[in-house]
């Protein structure tokens, strides 16, 4: 009787496909964060450690910038496209000494699917 189910399980995901993430944790374990000093200046760095392009969204909470999250009806405020091992950073846009929030997921623009732009929700593609 087990069997039986092991195969049913198997021959619903081939007809109907996998489930798919709806959190967009579906690339977030692929990005490292670290700080970094470059040209005199502290700022924050991302690293896409996976073998595939990452698409990440995020904001910063520092307050009173256009980069804060929610700013304009719209929660994240900056994205890119990092390639399997680039490292990216900005002193304006990942500041030094500041938090902040991200999403993931595994392709280029696009992958990220914001279904409401005011929402921290969203869907990988």
């Amino acid at each position: 009787m087990k069997y039986f189910y092991i195969v049913l399980a198997s021959l619903l995901v081939s007809i109907f496909g996998a489930p798919s993430i709806a959190d967009a944790a579906d690339a977030k374990s692929c990005i490292s964060f670290a700080e970094l000093e470059r040209y005199g200046t502290k700022r924050n760095s991302m690293t896409n450690s996976c073998n595939t392009e990452v698409h990440v969204v995020w904001c910063i909470h520092v307050g009173g910038t256009k980069f804060d999250c929610g700013v304009g009806g719209k929660y994240y405020q900056q994205q890119n496209v990092l390639k399997p091992g680039e490292v990216y950073d900005n002193v304006v846009t990942l500041p030094a000494g500041h938090s902040f929030h991200y999403a993931a997921c595994s392709g280029g623009y696009g992958s990220v699917i914001r279904n409401d732009p005011a929402s921290s929700a969203v869907t990988c593609k």
